[in-house]
């Protein structure tokens, strides 16, 4: 994870000569501040407004040899990074210089303002860059921290960025890594929405909500699914009723084994290529992923009851809507389809209103319950279950799905993470091969692709209010 520690280049010239940056605050009060990208400018202005000659050292927190705690010391209502002892110089990754703008006021280097091309290498990387990017556009940014540690040990956290008028009629939400891995190319697209907006004037009369990592744990551990194995898209059923998948149960020894040897793959991927030929492959679609909540630890698990990021929803969708009678929300997906083709997907059915208005908007909507899309029907997806959130809103919402790799390819790369975390070990390096695995599936590095995707985007957000359309 990086964050920023403001000095002066004769302190860090000390620093680098003795190995250790030593802050007066650590003293005083047991810590050197440190602050995240969108938390510098406030803190440059706020505690250095008399200062001169400043710069900023950008720090990876995995790299120090002290403790950092991000924690709200002073009851600002913000939490920033706390090295609770010295900065070893060697957790720096660059130093950059801090000037002021024509008002006299801090401002960030330019070089850390600049939109970066491609998809972000992990979690840590692609909140930073979202964080920026929000700041930029000048957004009012919430960071809500999640009870779990990422695969590096760091914390995670659920963002949220808003922009416009908080009474607003309509709100525009942008919702990235329902399916944690999905974030990747999600959250690409979220910064790529609001650097357009910092270099504009926006949409005026919209208000924007901009979701990121809604579900960080699968994001930051290259899952598709929670912290409970759960697949947050099949958690939204009427609890305490769980819908019973009979065709899963046929298929679930098969489908995550209790060994990931070569012969037991090449065993159990017969098996089920088999059962595709016998009954097809929309039959055998709609039985694999369409929710199973029997098998705690296979694929497409809907879970026991309401997870983590169901009760964030719960909690806060609506108040972030503001005033709005009326909301578009897109929620960003990827894995189905052919590559680079973006699908509206609606969870309406064909001729209900909320079908009609996704048509009206968007020109075509492909419904998951009527066949017309690349998705099986779906027990417990949360577009269904947002009038129990915002009942008095008028909701037009669909799933921008994006194709990558083969149906197979995915679902054997959600086979091989299943299989890791109930049987095998994370950490060991088979669990890196198998995150790699798993990203490739639904995160294409191709700047071909990203492209192709940026452009479907653009469409989608423009139909929205063409001035957010960044192509």
């Amino acid at each position: 994870m990086r964050f920023f520690h403001i000095t002066t280049p004769g302190e860090w010239d000390v620093a680098v000569q003795s190995g250790h940056h030593v802050d007066p605050s650590l003293g005083t009060e047991g810590f050197i501040h440190g602050s995240f990208v969108h938390q510098v400018e406030r803190s440059a202005n706020k505690h250095f407004a008399e200062r001169d000659g400043l710069i900023l050292v950008e720090l990876e927190s995995t790299e120090l040899d002290t403790e950092l705690i991000i924690e709200d010391s002073y009851g600002s209502g913000q939490r920033f990074p706390h090295v609770h002892g010295p900065i070893n110089v060697s957790a720096a990754v660059a130093t950059h210089g801090l000037h002021r703008d024509a008002e006299g006021r801090w401002v960030l280097p330019d070089a850390l303002c600049r939109p970066v091309p491609g998809l972000a290498v992990d979690y840590p990387t692609a909140r930073h860059r979202f964080l920026l990017a929000a700041h930029l556009a000048g957004a009012s940014i919430t960071a809500h921290p999640h009870p779990e540690r990422g695969l590096d040990g760091g914390e995670l956290w659920l963002d949220v960025a808003e922009l416009g008028p908080a009474q607003a009629e309509h709100t525009l939400v942008i919702v990235s890594a329902t399916h944690g891995v999905e974030g990747y190319a999600g959250s690409s697209l979220q910064c790529r929405l609001l650097h357009h907006v910092a270099e504009s004037a926006g949409a005026a009369d919209t208000r924007i909500v901009v979701i990121h990592a809604l579900n960080p744990y699968g994001f930051s551990w290259v899952r598709r699914v929670n912290e409970d194995n759960v697949d947050l898209n099949r958690n939204f059923v009427e609890w305490p009723d769980r819908p019973v998948n009979e065709g899963y149960r046929r298929f679930a020894d098969d489908l995550v084994p209790t060994t990931w040897d070569a012969a037991t793959q090449e065993a159990t991927t017969h098996n089920l290529l088999g059962h595709i030929e016998a009954i097809g492959m929309d039959a055998m679609q709609a039985a694999v992923s369409g929710g199973q909540y029997e098998f705690d630890t296979g694929v497409f698990y809907g879970g026991t009851g309401p997870v983590w990021s169901h009760r964030w929803l719960a909690e806060h969708l609506g108040p972030l809507l503001g005033g709005a009678s009326r909301a578009t929300l897109v929620d960003l997906h990827t894995g189905l389809g052919p590559w680079g083709h973006g699908e509206l997907i609606s969870h309406e059915r064909v001729g209900t209103p909320g079908y009609a208005r996704g048509t009206e908007l968007w020109g075509s909507v492909a419904s998951m319950g009527d066949g017309e899309s690349v998705s099986a029907d779906l027990s417990g997806d949360w577009l269904g279950a947002l009038t129990r959130f915002a009942p008095d809103v008028t909701w037009t919402a669909a799933a921008l799905e994006y194709g990558t790799v083969d149906m197979i390819s995915v679902l054997q790369s959600l086979r091989a993470d299943a299989w890791l975390h109930a049987h095998g070990d994370p950490h060991a390096p088979v669990g890196d091969e198998i995150r790699a695995q798993v990203r490739a599936a639904f995160a294409d590095d191709d700047p071909a692709w990203f492209d192709t995707i940026a452009a479907r985007f653009d469409e989608v957000v423009g139909a929205v209010d063409p001035s957010l359309a960044a192509g």
